[in-house]
């Protein structure tokens, strides 16, 4: 039987794409629909009753995923905030949320399916592992997706709300820098979009103020890992030669590195400056405060709300989007100026 994406291939296009012109929805230029019905009748397609019953029927539900490497995404105070934005805006146009447990996102049945199985309207993917099967075809297929911190400019379809990364690490770079540091340390996250970024942002901003870049000022750590944050600091600063100043993956994550600072007999900002990424209240309650970068939770909740809802209603552009969302510098006191 003949797919949406059997007609995808050929025509070259992303299989959302086919699913709108077939539907007669907006967005889609008049030279690919004409190119995917010919290609359509070509091919005998026969909609499929299920995905036709989807697009015409809507269910006013919203299915949300968070999830990522085994820390669920409701203990994540940054994409708690998120979906707390997201949420306001959806319900106020009537929309149900249907929260996807871990157990859902992870099991081997098809994740496209039990989305369609619960008819759908759209999907809000707060985090998860991008690389995974179940999240590649959902991505894929014809159910309206928002994303928040992944972007493939490669997939046609994906629809992405992130913090400007890049500038705002290089904004947290520069200040550092102008505070007089030269021997800094970025402790990265994960290898994913938002860190790819993230060290472009630090890389331009060392270059601009004539820092040259060395391997070891990147070291490889996790997101929301205190424990493996607490290990590399505690080896970082075993070791004779020491940087002035430590960029941690998040703003969670720099608690680990006052604890093992402390246990160093360290001082921050007097002995070592520590900066972290994200905004959170609990930096700002940190003695001393931390220094970091505020990412707007308000705004991306907001923006991938209104986003899916016009997928939804089919009056959305059909390409790829990409949506920055500025952030702020928080200077807080965790930063010292060298003398």
């Amino acid at each position: 039987m003949v797919t949406i994406y059997d007609i995808a291939r050929r025509v070259g296009c992303a299989p959302s794409t086919v699913s709108r012109a077939l539907g007669g929805a907006y967005g889609v230029r008049e030279k690919t629909k004409k190119e995917i019905l010919l290609a359509a009748k070509e091919m005998n397609y026969v909609p499929d009753s299920t995905a036709k019953n989807l697009k015409s029927k809507r269910s006013w539900n919203i299915g949300v995923i968070m999830y990522v490497e085994g820390l669920s995404g409701l203990k994540h105070y940054l994409f708690a905030e998120i979906l707390d934005s997201f949420a306001n805006v959806v319900e106020s146009h009537n929309y149900d949320i249907t929260l996807f447990s871990k157990n859902i996102v992870l099991s081997k049945k098809s994740l496209l399916e039990h989305c369609r199985s619960k008819r759908l309207d759209g999907v809000f993917i707060v985090c998860g592992d991008f690389t995974a099967k179940p999240i590649k075809e959902l991505l894929a297929s014809e159910i309206p997706v928002v994303t928040v911190d992944y972007f493939n400019a490669g997939m046609e379809n994906i629809n992405c709300v992130t913090s400007d990364n890049r500038r705002k690490m290089y904004d947290l770079t520069e200040y550092i820098l102008e505070n007089g540091h030269r021997d800094i340390l970025y402790i990265m996250g994960q290898d994913v979009y938002v860190t790819q970024e993230r060290v472009k942002g630090f890389r331009a901003a060392l270059k601009a103020y004539g820092v040259p870049f060395r391997e070891e000022m990147l070291l490889r750590g996790e997101y929301y890992n205190l424990d493996l944050t607490y290990r590399i600091i505690k080896e970082v600063f075993s070791r004779k030669n020491r940087p002035s100043a430590v960029i941690m993956p998040d703003d969670y994550c720099s608690i680990a590195a006052y604890d093992a600072l402390a246990e160093f007999g360290l001082r921050i900002p007097e002995d070592v400056s520590v900066a972290g990424f994200d905004g959170l209240e609990i930096g700002q309650r940190m003695t001393p405060p931390l220094t970091t970068v505020r990412q707007n939770t308000v705004g991306i909740g907001e923006y991938a709300a209104n986003k899916l809802l016009s997928l939804i209603d089919g009056t959305a552009e059909e390409e790829a989007s990409l949506k920055t969302i500025d952030g702020m510098l928080i200077p807080g006191k965790s930063v010292r100026k060298l003398s």
